[in-house]
């Protein structure tokens, strides 16, 4: 599961990962934290479709 579209390209010349690089910057930050339970995500898809 990825928080982001892999289709989004997030390095490219300008991009402030290339731009800050080296400095230590990078795109690849591992698992912060662990992936909520299927409960969760249901039960936060069954609140935001109630919302609609």
């Amino acid at each position: 599961m990825s928080p982001g579209n892999p289709n989004v390209p997030v390095i490219f010349p300008q991009s402030p990962f290339v731009t800050f690089q080296q400095y230590g910057l990078h795109n690849d930050i591992g698992n912060v934290c662990e992936y909520p339970k299927a409960e969760v995500i249901n039960n936060l898809r069954a609140a935001w479709q109630r919302s609609r």
